[in-house]
């Protein structure tokens, strides 16, 4: 009945699919309880929709059998994590998978839904099966191996434009963030499940630790945070005592109140494995600094990057009249960082937290 409510008013299978995992999602509890066979063996569709919540192959198989019941080819689908390192053609036993998630085949495409992820979007695995084998239970004899495709870096990308100003002594910024595809998801989950009792500007400071550790958050805003479909916008004003200093008639002023990766160095000496990314990302920070009008800029950083086909940024400033920009890019377009690259990696860390050092000057004007 409820599926037969669901697929109603809409025509196409793909959309039809859709709002049903979309149905799953938001109404079906994800709740890890595997004792015995209960870790191999779902509960009943009904049941599962009757309590509303149940473990990963609960909410499998009640989308296996809501999605065949609309008349869309769907499968139940074993699948190990990216904490798995096995094969199931070099390890065919229960130990490579731990997880279920459901596949289904609409319109030539293959999509593979996870309802435990309750902000992924329909249409993207769960970041944390990419490049894992998926089994899928074709019948009672047969089955078919798919490899979960890594998702292309410029669906994940933050994008964030900010407006510098010094007042008094204090800087003060105002900065939106457009979030999208995983970034997007992170940032929603440790939200929903990591702020626990913090206020949002806890949360933000802890989270973003933007300029310093005096940097005060105001006027936070959230829009699309329920909307799986549009970019996550989030909005506030920083106030940040003590961060520009000032030595005469000079003042220094840092433009990366971001410094994202700046502490992820590896300790090569014990280090034995290799360093696993959640998922490829792109961040592009735009940045506007107004010069007071009593002062001049006289000294710009210029260009630096760091240029690899896994990761790399690029820094550039420009000025025009009383505004200086500064435009900066980072990306990693790998899921993991091999023992053979950690020295290139961390050049890579070196060069980019030497770019973050560099600050502009600007003169009181006499």
């Amino acid at each position: 009945a409820i599926t037969d409510d669901i697929i109603k008013p809409i025509d196409t299978k793909k959309e039809q699919a859709e709002a049903i995992f979309n149905w799953v999602q938001d109404n079906i509890t994800y709740v890890a309880f595997e004792d015995g066979l209960g870790g191999f063996i779902p509960r009943s569709a009904s049941s599962v929709c009757d309590k509303r919540y149940g473990d990963c192959k609960d909410m499998a198989n009640l989308l296996y059998e809501m999605l065949n019941y609309a008349g869309i080819e769907s499968y139940r689908t074993w699948i190990g994590t990216r904490d798995r390192p096995y094969s199931y053609l070099e390890v065919p036993t229960p130990m490579v998978d731990n997880h279920m998630i459901n596949t289904v085949i609409v319109e030539n495409d293959t999509i593979f839904l996870d309802a435990t992820d309750s902000y992924v979007p329909y249409g993207m695995p769960s970041a944390f099966t990419q490049t894992k084998e998926a089994l899928l239970g074709l019948n009672d004899k047969e089955f078919k191996l798919i490899t979960v495709p890594i998702q292309d870096i410029d669906k994940h990308v933050s994008d964030i434009k900010s407006k510098i100003s010094i007042e008094d002594g204090t800087v003060k910024v105002s900065e939106t963030r457009s979030l999208t595809g995983y970034e997007k998801v992170e940032f929603i989950s440790d939200y929903t499940y990591k702020k626990d009792d913090k206020t949002e500007e806890e949360y933000l400071n802890t989270t973003l630790n933007l300029g310093n550790n005096k940097t005060n958050y105001i006027n936070i805003t959230k829009d699309n945070f329920d909307n799986k479909n549009t970019p996550l916008v989030l909005k506030y004003d920083l106030n940040i005592d003590n961060y520009a200093k000032t030595v005469g008639n000079k003042t220094f002023i840092n433009l990366n109140i971001d410094k994202t990766l700046s502490k992820s160095k590896i300790d090569i000496k014990d280090r034995k494995y290799s360093k696993k990314i959640e998922h490829k990302f792109k961040k592009e920070f735009t940045t506007k600094f107004e010069v007071p009008d009593d002062f001049k800029a006289i000294n710009i950083p210029e260009e630096l990057s760091y240029d690899n086909p896994k990761f790399g940024f690029k820094i550039r400033y420009s000025q025009e009249g009383n505004t200086v920009t500064q435009h900066k890019s980072i990306y990693i377009n790998t899921l993991k960082v091999d023992n053979s690259e950690f020295e290139t990696w961390n050049e890579f860390i070196k060069s980019l937290t030497k770019a973050y050092k560099k600050s502009i000057t600007i003169e009181r004007i006499q």
